[in-house]
């Protein structure tokens, strides 16, 4: 068989046969197979499988959705339901959009005020992982910077742009607020976000452990050649506070 997700399916009058590359590949073979009963089986009044013969490997091996708790949150069973469909339909990667505006949804022991009402604690997000893990899912967290951190500029108003001292910083409301690029206790506050039990505990599965840093920027073009300097300048530290072996994705500018 070629490649590691290559599985084949084979239902006689007397026998089903699942055969994988890899115990990942069986497994999916078992989905396949789950939907095969759903179809056939369900749906028919002799409640009888038709024998067949399946041949499949993925065309994509990154097959990913992307789920946003920041935004709305939810709790750590409704995130296992969504894993468990992903499974179902043979995805495996997670982006966990774990802070916006609207909110900072992951303990970070350090800073304490970065959360609200509604989080996951260092060990229910471990759990997550662990249990997409056991489900052949990658989950890569995702924290937002510069912009969408209306949440840590509330908990931190000094890591802001000193123009923005006066605006008020309301969780959920106030929008179009960044990180000071040239603020080092920015980079301070990430280097210990990033190197916090969150991301970096291996014994949870982590997978790559951490840390899809999504740097969305909104240049002004009246200001374009100063701001891009400044951010040029923070993308660069912030690749070197995370090791690159744990860096699960390339950066992406939106």
């Amino acid at each position: 068989m070629e490649g590691n997700e290559h599985y084949r399916i084979e239902i006689t009058s007397k026998r089903i046969t699942i055969s994988g590359a890899t115990v990942r590949a069986v497994y999916y073979g078992v989905m396949t197979m789950d939907q095969l009963l759903l179809g056939d089986v369900c749906a028919t009044t002799q409640k009888k499988i038709s024998p067949v013969y399946v041949d499949d490997a993925p065309r994509f091996s990154h097959r990913a959705l992307m789920l946003d708790p920041a935004r709305h949150f939810l709790p750590v069973n409704d995130v296992k339901f969504f894993i468990d469909k992903m499974a179902h339909y043979k995805y495996n990667i997670l982006q966990l959009h774990l802070t916006d505006d609207q909110g900072w949804r992951v303990e970070i022991k350090k800073h304490p005020k970065l959360v609200g009402k509604d989080y996951y604690t260092q060990e229910q997000l471990a759990e997550i992982i662990q249990y997409a893990a056991q489900r052949n899912i990658e989950v890569i967290p995702e924290l937002d910077i510069p912009g969408h951190t209306v949440a840590i500029l509330a908990a931190y108003p000094e890591l802001g742009c000193t123009h923005t001292d006066t605006l008020p910083k309301i969780v959920g409301k106030t929008t179009d607020l960044m990180l000071c690029a040239n603020n080092q206790k920015v980079y301070s506050v990430y280097q210990d976000i990033i190197k916090s039990n969150a991301f970096t505990n291996d014994s949870t599965h982590c997978i790559s452990s951490l840390a899809y840093m999504k740097l969305n920027y909104y240049c002004n073009v009246k200001r374009n050649q100063q701001l891009v300097l400044l951010f040029s300048t923070s993308v660069t530290k912030i690749r070197f506070y995370v090791n690159p072996k744990k860096l699960c994705s390339v950066l992406n500018f939106s």
